[in-house]
């Protein structure tokens, strides 16, 4: 679901981006050269007089953003961006109230990784099959409609299985929110 979720963002980004592009875009603002030496590279100094335009991109709404990732405040913690459950289980794992709802999740997850992809082959291969026998009888035969009801049953019944099993965002939001309130110093991002 993630990977379908970033493909759209994709197919939509660069359709608005094939539009914007039609249109004028202003020059980059120039940069006073302390923001010279915030932009820069971690590791490298930018030389303090030289005239370094930042490479700027634009946004879905229209504004100027700088392609290069804002740098942390000194002293603040870095954020940990968590998009699996089975990371987000390892992370919480040193919190004695978090750490069951975070490996139930994470179990869940598992459980469907193995479960979806298994159900759906023996179903294709019963609905295959009886189709084959009716199409070798010439006529619904008691095997072929058989096969193809159960195949059907035992999809529907998938379907009904992953969709009360998957984990939902809001059960791992209420769990990362959890760890964010009980752990300001070390912050977890959906």
């Amino acid at each position: 679901m993630p990977k379908l979720k970033a493909f759209l963002q994709m197919v939509a980004l660069s359709l608005c981006s094939t539009t914007s592009q039609a249109q004028e875009t202003p020059p980059a603002p120039e940069v006073p050269s302390t923001r010279v030496q915030e932009i820069a590279p971690r590791g490298e100094e930018a030389p303090p007089d030289s005239n370094i335009t930042p490479v700027f991109k634009r946004s879905v709404i229209g504004r100027n953003l700088s392609a290069h990732a804002p740098l942390p405040a000194a002293g603040s913690p870095i954020p940990v961006f968590v998009d699996d459950v089975r990371i987000l289980a390892d992370l919480v794992s040193e919190d004695n109230d978090l750490a069951p709802a975070a490996e139930n999740l994470a179990v869940r997850g598992a459980f469907l990784r193995y479960w979806v992809p298994s159900t759906a082959i023996v179903s294709a291969a019963m609905l295959l099959m009886g189709a084959l026998t009716r199409v070798d009888a010439g006529e619904w035969t008691r095997t072929s409609a058989g096969l193809v009801a159960g195949g059907g049953g035992l999809l529907l019944t998938a379907f009904v299985v992953t969709v009360s099993v998957y984990p939902t965002r809001s059960e791992r939001l209420t769990v990362i929110n959890a760890w964010n309130h009980n752990h300001p110093d070390r912050p977890i991002f959906p």
